[in-house]
């Protein structure tokens, strides 16, 4: 299908988000962005921390996204009017809010979103969680260790009280990677590694982790619709 340059342009134009997420391009339909139920793809970058809220500016530029589409379509007397969804986003990150990470991660495999960590660029801490939503993940530059919470950096450290937060945190990352079909081996190699420290993995310790890989279901779907073959 030929895709009018124009309204590409002020699509792209329009919902630019000038944060820390934006809109790189639409894609050309395929397995690594496919136009899923007719939807045109785009592509997407998130660099710096993850913090609250940073899912909800996610969701809202897909909305701004598809809003802008439907205006510019009636200004033109276009009846073609497709939707558009994130189909691959990058991501770089150092960390930040585990429970933020965890809701972005649940946004990612919700929305059928493939994540890639660039080369030369960090995912680290939290943000291998976020990475672990994805319906597919590659990357190159992965950082693992245990997660703390704010309190537990304060002079007054309660030793109890921290320990039960602690054990909270532990059963909700490991539920949510249950969720995501992540192996748990990522959780209780994290936490193997201090919260002052860095554990950086190799590629294969990654793949074995299942921080790259595959959503089985996904990949299904993309043989399915005919973007793989059974034995890719």
């Amino acid at each position: 299908m030929r895709i009018p340059l124009l309204f590409i342009a002020l699509i792209l134009a329009f919902n630019s988000y000038a944060g820390e997420f934006t809109i790189r391009d639409i894609e050309k339909d395929g397995p690594l962005c496919p136009w899923l139920d007719g939807m045109w793809c785009v592509s997407g970058v998130f660099k710096g921390e993850i913090k609250k809220g940073d899912t909800d500016k996610l969701e809202q530029t897909v909305r701004n996204l598809n809003s802008g589409w439907k205006s510019i379509s009636q200004k033109t007397n276009t009846e073609y009017s497709p939707k558009v969804r994130l189909g691959v986003i990058q991501i770089s990150s150092n960390g930040g809010d585990v429970y933020e990470s965890i809701r972005m991660g649940e946004w990612f495999r919700k929305n059928k979103v493939q994540v890639i960590n660039p080369q030369d660029s960090p995912c680290y801490s939290a943000c291998v969680f976020a990475m672990a939503g994805g319906v597919f993940r590659i990357g190159f530059n992965f950082g693992l260790h245990a997660f703390y919470t704010n309190t537990s950096m304060n002079p007054n450290f309660d030793y109890d009280v921290e320990n039960n937060k602690y054990q909270k945190v532990e059963k909700d990352i490991r539920d949510y990677l249950q969720r995501m079909r992540i192996p748990s081996a990522l959780l209780d190699e994290t936490l193997q590694t201090p919260s002052s420290s860095i554990n950086t993995l190799t590629f294969e310790e990654a793949k074995r982790l299942g921080i790259i890989g595959f959503d089985p279901i996904f990949h299904q779907l993309l043989v399915a619709k005919g973007y793989l073959n059974p034995t890719q």
